[in-house]
């Protein structure tokens, strides 16, 4: 096998592999990141279940819940 070719093959699976742990890092944070606002949230509606500052906590969880399912899908792909 001539040594540009096994050097193109080298470079594409440390470039996949260098992408597939960034997309894995990607999840943790956005997982991390979940949570805290879950519980924030949850804490949230313990002191004021009418506290006006739910909606944007939910929206903003849902935002990355969201980012999550798309990070997700396209892990699968």
């Amino acid at each position: 096998m001539p040594a540009v070719v096994l050097i193109s093959e080298l470079l594409h699976l440390y470039l996949t592999d260098a992408s597939k742990v960034e997309r894995e890092s990607r999840i943790e944070d956005l997982k991390e990141r979940i949570e805290v606002l879950r519980v924030k949230m949850y804490k949230t509606y313990e002191n004021n279940p009418n506290d006006p500052q739910l909606i944007t906590i939910s929206q903003s969880l849902d935002k990355l819940l969201n980012e999550l399912e798309r990070t997700t899908q396209n892990e699968e792909k």
